[in-house]
């Protein structure tokens, strides 16, 4: 990551988590009631540091996913500055994990996804950067949470598409592995949806 391209990342989450942190709420409004959407099922994937990643590691507390992928020039920078401000923003909340998982892990090492972790200054217990096998991802994102994704033809990329296309979506699970909600990640103001879902989660218990 450039000097420059760090920069604007640290100026753009400062001014996300700012948001997040002081948005206005009103005393009198109850959290809002989560739709169950489904159950992330059984997985197992691996961090950039090596642990193992799947429904026991995450289970207890809620979580919130989204996709990446280290060589990516659009959507996922602005993804990876929104999961650094909820990772700001929701500090509070013990056990609270962020998943960000490769959609390339032919090239996404755990080396390349370590450094792209220190860009975000990613706590290593509370933020996973994780790879797996190809299939079970695409399977993961497409099967199981509904997000669709796949390789951009030739002629796609040509017309300046990225290489990979995927969801820009943020997910988010509650504590028994349950999909809760769906955020657009580009959106402004999405973190602070994601925040406030989090703690209508917590409201339920």
């Amino acid at each position: 990551m450039t000097p420059l391209r760090w920069v604007r990342n640290l100026v753009g989450v400062a001014a996300i988590t700012l948001a997040v942190l002081f948005a206005p709420r009103c005393s009198h409004d109850e959290p809002r009631q989560l739709t169950v959407y489904g159950d992330v099922g059984t997985f197992s994937f691996e961090n950039h540091d090596g642990r193992s990643v799947g429904p026991e590691t995450l289970r207890g507390a809620p979580w919130i996913l989204d996709f990446i992928f280290t060589s990516c020039t659009g959507t996922c920078s602005v993804m990876s500055q929104r999961m650094q401000a909820l990772q700001g923003a929701l500090a509070d909340v013990p056990d609270l994990k962020l998943v960000s998982i490769t959609c390339d892990p032919d090239r996404d090492t755990k080396e390349r996804l370590a450094q792209y972790s220190k860009g975000y200054n990613a706590d290593p217990d509370r933020w996973f950067f994780v790879t797996g096998d190809k299939q079970s991802i695409q399977s993961f994102s497409i099967q199981t949470l509904k997000l669709g994704m796949q390789e951009a033809t030739s002629e796609e990329q040509a017309k300046g598409m990225e290489r990979i296309i995927h969801s820009s979506r943020l997910v988010l699970i509650d504590a028994e592995g349950r999909i809760r909600a769906y955020h657009n990640g580009t959106e402004e103001g999405a973190a602070k949806r994601v925040a406030d879902d989090v703690r209508a989660l917590l409201a339920e218990r």
